[in-house]
């Protein structure tokens, strides 16, 4: 794959931000319809598994806090689908 740098850091921050948001905002609105959430669901577990390079460069490491994104993992810590509660662990702690 492509070499990981800050700037494939910080696209990758942006993309699990923009994914985070459009997840929560789908799961409000139709709480009781998986269907109208799931792909937005699975995108967003993607991102997160490809996030899992910036654990192991500690350099990078910096840009999860400067850009907010230590606080996003942690909202969802409280998310309803396990999948994904359990994976921002991997990355943060």
């Amino acid at each position: 794959g492509e070499p990981v740098d800050e700037s494939t850091v910080k696209k990758m921050i942006l993309t699990f931000e923009k994914r985070s948001y459009k997840n929560q905002e789908l799961r409000i609105k139709f709480p009781d319809n998986p269907e109208k959430f799931m792909e937005a669901e699975l995108d967003l577990n993607d991102i997160i598994q490809e996030m899992h390079v910036i654990a192991t460069i500690p350099e990078l490491y910096h840009l999860l806090v400067e850009l907010n994104a230590v606080h996003s993992l942690l909202g969802l810590l409280s998310h309803d689908n396990t999948d994904i509660l359990h994976k921002p662990q991997e990355i943060i702690f």
